[in-house]
């Protein structure tokens, strides 16, 4: 009997991942553990949004935002070694208009 990792997204804290992007962005995902390569695929949405408007998804786990905002899941899953359970898990992914403040600081001796 063969012993897998679990497979999990690299960076993410707890159980319940979620990313936040701006539009026009790409980010790659990162999975450890379930044995042999990994599948994503965009689940269907129930608000008005298409999940596929909001981002894309490659084979390689790359995901690109569109204009878009709203949000989108996708389903990673690793089949692992013949015999072994199918694994999965699933990421958040929201897209939504950033604002950035940088704020100077006047230190005054």
């Amino acid at each position: 009997m063969q012993v897998i990792d679990e497979l999990a997204l690299i960076g993410s804290v707890g159980n319940c991942p979620s990313i936040l992007m701006s539009p026009n962005a790409q980010l790659d995902l990162k999975t450890k553990g379930g044995g042999v390569g990994a599948t994503y695929t965009i689940l269907p949405s129930s608000s008005n949004v298409f999940a596929e408007n909001v981002i894309s998804v490659d084979k390689n786990g790359n995901i690109r935002s569109s204009e878009s905002t709203g949000s989108a899941v996708v389903l990673v899953s690793s089949h692992g070694i013949p015999g072994a359970a199918l694994q999965s898990f699933s990421v958040l992914i929201e897209v939504r208009r950033l604002k950035v403040s940088l704020l100077d600081s006047l230190v005054i001796i």
